[in-house]
């Protein structure tokens, strides 16, 4: 626009953030972007690590922490179903549905494609399903930030297409640490748009802003060339 200004990025340098907490799985920065303005990131990564000190380069070819799972279960005599779980949500302190998701680990980050490492290593965690010979695992979207005003917390989109003979199976037995589940759900393709229509899942309760994303990646239907 004619009337727009031209506004100056900050920069901010490694040695503009300071750590207020730091904990296994989350820490807390104050980000100083310019003297005397501050600015507080919650994040997974460690100081010389997070997204805001990062070159353009790095930020470009930058690792999500983490990754969520567009799963499509292809069972004989059915129609293809997405996968989603329901785990609990300390945050939030009930259980909500969202898709299979983790954080990329470091044996994930010495494979040739650490995304699709860590979506295959976190199903079979969370489902016991393994991805054989004829099924397909593949980025959707490889880095998205989940709350940038809050966060740089980033999460790549997965799409998995698993043909098994036995969703009976289906078990949460590798669950790890504070994980807790309390359940699945396969739902066709008519019952993820009703959820994307009302909001809320079966039991009333919003779902996470991923399952979101992952109901819409299935209604989109980038899984159908591989059924």
């Amino acid at each position: 626009m004619e009337n727009e200004k031209s506004v100056r990025e900050p920069v901010i340098g490694r040695d503009m953030v300071s750590s207020l907490l730091d904990t296994e799985y989350i820490r807390v920065y104050d980000l100083e972007y310019a003297p005397g303005c501050h600015y507080y990131d919650a994040s997974r990564r460690k100081a010389d690590q997070l997204a805001a000190v990062q070159t353009e380069e790095e930020f470009h070819d930058m690792l999500p922490d983490g990754v969520g799972c567009c799963i499509v279960i292809c069972e004989k005599g059915q129609e293809p179903r997405l996968l989603l779980t329901s785990e609990y949500r300390y945050p939030i302190g009930r259980f909500v549905l969202g898709p299979v998701s983790g954080i990329i680990d470091a044996a994930d980050r010495q494979q040739p494609d650490p995304r699709v490492s860590a979506a295959i290593r976190e199903i079979r965690e969370e489902t016991g399903l393994e991805a054989g010979p004829g099924d397909q695992v593949f980025t959707v979207n490889p880095c998205l930030f989940v709350s940038p005003g809050f966060t740089d917390e980033s999460c790549a989109v997965m799409c998995a297409v698993l043909h098994t003979e036995d969703t009976g199976a289906l078990s949460t037995k590798g669950a790890e640490g504070t994980e807790l589940f309390e359940g699945f759900e396969l739902l066709t393709e008519a019952e993820v748009m009703r959820l994307l229509k009302e909001g809320r899942d079966r039991k009333g309760r919003y779902y996470s802003g991923f399952a979101w994303v992952i109901m819409t990646c299935f209604a989109l239907g980038f899984w159908k060339e591989f059924v």
